[in-house]
C-alpha cells in the first residue's frame, strides 16, 4: 500500500522552512501595516464610524480594543517564534481572523483592501494544509490582478488616476514637455490595465506562470516608483501593501513549484477552504449589481466607484467639530457653500483613504447631520458609480430627515455611526458656550 507523504508537516510537525519563512514575512508586513493605520482599528472619534449591521452601533468601545490586541498580538508571535507547528500557527491565525472579523462588523471604513487581502489569506492557511493553501493562494492573487485591471478599464480611470500614473511614468523621460499626453493620454492610460490583465491571465497557465510573475513584481515596483515619493506621495500603507504582493508574486509564482490539483487533500477542511475561496473569487463578479463592495470586487485605483458630496452653507460650520470643519472647503459653484472633503479627512485622521462605497459616506453624511442645529441645512448628493464608458453617474438629492429615512432603506446594511464617540456633546457645549 502506498504511503501519502504530506509536504506540509514533515516529521518534527513543524512546518517547512520556506513556508514558515513567508508565513512570518506576512505577518511582519501586516504588522506594520496595522501600526501605521492604529487609529482606524481603535475606537477613535477622528472620523465616524459605521458598523456593518445596526445592532452593533451601541457595541463598548472595550471590544474594539481587545480585537485590536489580539489582531497584532497573533502576528507578533507568528512573526517573532522561529519554529510553529501546523496547530499553533492555525490557532494563532485563527485568533488573527477573528478579531479582524469583529473590527471589520464594527466599522466598515476598517475593510481596506489590504486588510481584506490579509484576512482572506489568514482563513486559508489556517485551514488548508501546505499544498492546498498554495493553491488557492494563487488563484485568490490571480483574481486580485484581474479584477483590478477589469475595474481600470473605465472612463473615469482613463481621463483622472490613469493620467497621473502615466505622466508620473513619462516624467522623467519626457520632462515638463509632455504635450502629447493631453491628445493620446488616455489611449496609453489603458497599456496599464491592459498589463495587469496580461499577469493576472499569464499566472494561469505553468508554461508563462515564472515569466509572469516576474513581470508582476516589475508591475509593483513601478507602482511603488509611481505612489511613493518621488510619485504621487501616497500614504505609506499603499507602498509598504504593493511590496508585499512583489514578494508574495515571488513567493507564490516564481520560486514555488507547481501544484497538482489532484494532489490536494480531501477532508471536510479541504471542503471548507474551498468553498471559501471560491466565494472570495467569484463575489467581486457581482460589484455591478450592487452585490459586493468596490474595494472587497479589488477595484484598486479605480475612480468609478459609488460616492456622495455633502454641501453646508459657510454660516453653519462654527457647528461642526474643529476636526471637521478644517476640511470644508468653498464650493466652486455655489457661492456661500462649502463641501466637506471626505478624502483628505480620511486621510489626514486615520491614514487611510475613505471607503469608497456611497453607502458607508452616506453614515458619514448622517453623522455630520447629528451634529448640525437644523438638518435641512445640509443638502447631500448621493452618486451611483459612474458609467464605464461615458463616465456619467446618477444622482439622488437627500435634504433633511425624511429624505435621509427613505435613502438610508435603500442599502442592505447599516448606516446609522456608532454612538461610543462623546463629539456631538463636544460640539453642543461648544455652541452653547459660543451663545
Amino acid at each position: 500500500m502506498a504511503t501519502v507523504h504530506n509536504e506540509s508537516l514533515p516529521a518534527s510537525g513543524q512546518l517547512s522552512k520556506s513556508h514558515t519563512c513567508m508565513v512570518r514575512v506576512w505577518a511582519c508586513f501586516g504588522i506594520c501595516l496595522f501600526v501605521a493605520t492604529w487609529k482606524l482599528w481603535t475606537p477613535q472619534s477622528l472620523f465616524p464610524q459605521i458598523p456593518i449591521f445596526e445592532f452593533l452601533v451601541d457595541i463598548p468601545a472595550t471590544i474594539d480594543w481587545i480585537a485590536f490586541a489580539t489582531v497584532l498580538s497573533s502576528l507578533i508571535l507568528i512573526a517573532a517564534k522561529r519554529s510553529l507547528s501546523n496547530f499553533q500557527t492555525s490557532c494563532l491565525l485563527a485568533l488573527f481572523t477573528s478579531g479582524l472579523a469583529v473590527l471589520f462588523s464594527l466599522d466598515q471604513h476598517r475593510f481596506q483592501p489590504w486588510a481584506w487581502h490579509w484576512f482572506v489569506f489568514a482563513v486559508i492557511l489556517a485551514i488548508a494544509q501546505r499544498r492546498e493553501a498554495m493553491y488557492w493562494l494563487r488563484w485568490i492573487a490571480i483574481s486580485v490582478y484581474i479584477y483590478s485591471a477589469i475595474s481600470k478599464l473605465d472612463y473615469q480611470f482613463t481621463h483622472t488616476v490613469g493620467m497621473q500614473m502615466l505622466e508620473t511614468l513619462a516624467k522623467p523621460v519626457a520632462g515638463s514637455n509632455a504635450d502629447w499626453l493631453l491628445e493620446f493620454g488616455p489611449r496609453f492610460v489603458l497599456l496599464l490595465p491592459m498589463a495587469e490583465l496580461l499577469v493576472g491571465f499569464g499566472l494561469i497557465f505553468s508554461m508563462t506562470r515564472v515569466a509572469s510573475g516576474w513581470l508582476a513584481i516589475i508591475l509593483h515596483g513601478s507602482l511603488v516608483f509611481i505612489l511613493g515619493p518621488f510619485g504621487l506621495n501616497h500614504y505609506l500603507p499603499v507602498l509598504v501593501w504593493n511590496v508585499y504582493f512583489a514578494i508574495q508574486a515571488y513567493w507564490l509564482f516564481v520560486k514555488s513549484e507547481s501544484e497538482d490539483p489532484s494532489e490536494r487533500m480531501s477532508s471536510i477542511g479541504s471542503k471548507v477552504v474551498s468553498g471559501f475561496a471560491l466565494c472570495v473569487a467569484l463575489f467581486p463578479a457581482t460589484c455591478s449589481l450592487d452585490g459586493c463592495d468596490h474595494w472587497l470586487a479589488w477595484e484598486l485605483y479605480a475612480p468609478r466607484s459609488s460616492r456622495i458630496k455633502i454641501e453646508l452653507p459657510e454660516t453653519v460650520v462654527q457647528q461642526l467639530p474643529n476636526t471637521v470643519a478644517m476640511y470644508a472647503k468653498k464650493s466652486a459653484a455655489l457661492p456661500g457653500v462649502i463641501e466637506l472633503d471626505l478624502a483628505q479627512w480620511s486621510l489626514k485622521e486615520l491614514s487611510v483613504p475613505v471607503y469608497p462605497q456611497s453607502r458607508f459616506q452616506f453614515g458619514v453624511a448622517r453623522w455630520t447631520g447629528e451634529r448640525l442645529d437644523n438638518d435641512q441645512t445640509m443638502h447631500v448628493t448621493v452618486k451611483s458609480q459612474s458609467d464605464r464608458w461615458t463616465g456619467s453617474r446618477e444622482q439622488r438629492n437627500v435634504q433633511g430627515m425624511l429624505d435621509f429615512k427613505n435613502e438610508a432603506s435603500r442599502y442592505w446594511l447599516n448606516t446609522v455611526p456608532r454612538s461610543h464617540d462623546a463629539k456631538k456633546t463636544e460640539t453642543n457645549a461648544e455652541i452653547a458656550i459660543a451663545r
